[in-house]
């Protein structure tokens, strides 16, 4: 059935007898047009591909830059992170050392056996524990508490060396204390060692101060007779004969009786000698080898270092025997008499006392003045004694403290001393 163009053309007066190369050529027209709508398609179908690469491309490029983007942004994260975690640190840090560094700065301020309980409280409540741990505080603490003790007793030990009366047991401490002592004490202790050696060769032949009034009086008295006795024997030998061996035998026996009676007078105000110190080398080698031997031995007011030794168990002369007590019966009751020994700190006390007591004398005087040395050794005397004081036990302290006058309670004002102190010992 023809078409509706066809019909078209028919009426239309243009359907014409087509020949075989109009068809062809119509065949070959179509096939170009197909051809050339299959290159567009190929074309575009390229022009797609390549829109899909780029796409993919400026796709992978984008994510590529999204990724670089969160990864520096991740970087930046950590970075942050670990500045503001060290910064925290630091400041942590830095915080616990500045109060640390205060808080050893204010303790050089007090006194020796103070510190190390100021510093171990302080920095258990005030400083951070790991921190401490980590910096080896604790054990800086140890250290210190360690070294402060053996300071401290040290320093007892030198306050009772510059007490000592024998120079050559001044000279021996220093040399086994050579190493502890600073250069300061070891000075001290020579100059110390030195003036006495001076007063000791300073004395007059005869101190008449050294007797009493009343031995003094006699002294004189006898003194006066002798030189009476002297003239008559110079004057019985200027006439000899019969006068002289009449007279001179009784004179001489005057003479030989009233020399008897002063000799003890000279005998007590003749030099004093300086205390001798002696020990052999096996007692010195054994205190060498024992400190707590040797800190015992020059705590005490013994100058025999052989003698003290042989006195203590396993020292030289060995082990002494202890004597066994007799059995009381048990039916009688004895109430003995307890006698309590001196400690080292009283003894070192009574033997400061005479001497302040003299100083504070002088001082209270309005007609006698205290030259610099003598103030200097009237501070040291009453430190070293407030020292002694403090470091006594209740009933040795109490014993001491009835024993002084009330003159010297009010130089001094112990009594409020002591009411402070044992207020401090209570809280």
């Amino acid at each position: 059935m023809p078409s509706e163009y066809e019909i078209y053309r028919a009426y239309a007066g243009l359907n014409r007898p087509q020949s075989k190369l109009d068809y062809f050529l119509q065949g070959v027209g179509k096939l170009q047009g197909i051809a050339e709508s299959n290159k567009r398609m190929e074309l575009q179908e390229r022009r797609l591909d390549q829109q899909e690469k780029r796409l993919e491309q400026d796709d992978e490029r984008a994510n590529e830059r999204l990724e670089l983007a969160q990864t520096q942004e991740g970087r930046m994260r950590e970075q942050y992170e670990y500045n503001k975690n060290k910064y925290e640190e630091e400041s942590f840090n830095k915080r616990n050392e500045q109060s640390w560094k205060s808080i050893v700065d204010f303790s050089k301020d007090m006194k020796l056996g103070q510190r190390h309980p100021f510093l171990e409280k302080m920095a258990t409540e005030i400083l951070d524990d790991d921190w401490m741990q980590q910096t080896g505080t604790y054990d800086m603490l140890e250290t210190y508490k360690g070294s402060e003790k053996e300071e401290l007793a040290m320093n007892d030990r030198y306050s009772i060396a510059k007490n000592e009366d024998s120079p050559g047991k001044i000279k021996k401490f220093r040399e086994l204390y050579k190493d502890s002592l600073s250069n300061t004490q070891n000075q001290l202790l020579i100059t110390k060692e030195n003036n006495m050696r001076k007063a000791h060769a300073d004395q007059k032949p005869f101190d008449i101060n050294k007797l009493s009034m009343d031995e003094q009086r006699k002294y004189k008295f006898r003194n006066k007779q002798i030189d009476g006795i002297l003239d008559k024997i110079a004057t019985a030998e200027a006439q000899g004969g019969e006068h002289a061996e009449k007279h001179l035998p009784v004179l001489r026996k005057q003479y030989n009786d009233a020399l008897a009676e002063i000799q003890p007078y000279e005998t007590k105000g003749a030099p004093t000698p300086l205390p001798a110190f002696t020990a052999s080398t096996e007692s010195l080698t054994a205190i060498g080898a024992d400190p707590e031997l040797r800190s015992r031995f020059f705590a005490t007011e013994d100058n025999d270092l052989d003698a003290f030794l042989l006195a203590q168990n396993g020292g030289v002369g060995g082990v002494v025997e202890e004597e066994v007590p007799e059995e009381v019966p048990e039916e009688v009751d004895v109430d003995e008499e307890v006698v309590v020994e001196p400690s080292i700190l009283r003894k070192q006390f009574d033997r400061n006392i005479g001497q302040w007591a003299d100083l504070q004398a002088k001082e209270s005087d309005p007609n006698r003045i205290l030259n610099s040395q003598e103030k200097g050794l009237f501070a040291s005397l009453d430190k070293q004694m407030r020292i002694f004081l403090e470091k006594m036990d209740e009933d040795e302290r109490k014993i001491v403290m009835d024993s002084l006058g009330e003159e010297q309670l009010k130089a001094l004002d112990w009594g409020a001393w002591v009411d402070k102190y044992a207020k401090k010992k209570t809280v």
